[in-house]
């Protein structure tokens, strides 16, 4: 499996986090962000009140789509290469996104809803797309 672009976008759809494997000129990139942000609206429709785990949104012959909506109506979504992932890994890797996004919001004092999130860590070229 390998993760080609993460997502984390607020409850008024204004995007925090956006990572991708690719340079930020590339045009997979954009058409990759295209994918993602369109996934949005699917998220509206499936969205139920039990499980925040969304589950797989869109696939094509070159990336699968899974989404995850806290009850803060906060959305992760992950795009994946088109090899076999299960259900249950994507649970798990969305749940450790959100735990993670969680400890960075609750544990930063003077955190605003609308801040974008930095990081450093995640994928080689170690660059924000936003």
């Amino acid at each position: 499996m390998s993760v080609e672009a993460l997502v984390i976008v607020n409850r008024d759809n204004v995007p925090l986090l956006v990572k991708s494997r690719r340079p930020q000129s590339d045009a997979t990139t954009i058409s990759a962000l295209f994918h993602l942000h369109s996934c949005l609206d699917i998220i509206c429709e499936k969205q139920t009140n039990r499980d925040p785990f969304i589950g797989l949104l869109t696939q094509s012959e070159s990336h699968k789509i899974y989404g995850f909506c806290s009850t803060t109506n906060t959305k992760i979504l992950f795009m994946v290469s088109p090899q076999a992932i299960r259900d249950n890994e994507a649970r798990l890797i969305l749940k450790t996104v959100h735990n993670a996004y969680v400890d960075v919001t609750a544990g930063h004092p003077f955190y605003h809803d609308s801040q974008q999130i930095k990081s450093t860590f995640g994928f080689s070229n170690r660059r924000n797309i936003c």
